[in-house]
């Protein structure tokens, strides 16, 4: 399954929401974020068909600084694969 990305009108609004005094701010981390992406709060490997909670969302989104988004993959990948892994022995 592809990723699915945001929009472009749901990244103008993330960053709009992290930014005070003109200085954008990581969301976990709260320090000013030099360098940013914006991610998934739920992974949206995670995602099932129905579930609307990983979707790629204002709601499930984040601004976060590079040294927070590489923690937080890191932390994804090992869900997601504990996920996969669960799936497969339940088929």
């Amino acid at each position: 399954m592809a990723r699915r990305n945001f929009t472009k009108a749901v990244m103008v609004q993330r960053i709009k929401a992290a930014t005070r005094d003109g200085v954008v701010y990581c969301d976990k981390c709260g320090l000013p974020a030099k360098k940013w992406e914006i991610d998934h709060i739920k992974p949206d490997a995670m995602h099932l068909e129905e579930d609307k909670d990983a979707s790629p969302t204002f709601e499930n989104s984040a601004l976060v600084c590079v040294s927070c988004h590489k923690e937080k993959t890191k932390q994804d990948v090992a869900n997601i694969s504990r996920a996969k892994r669960r799936e497969a022995r339940s088929e």
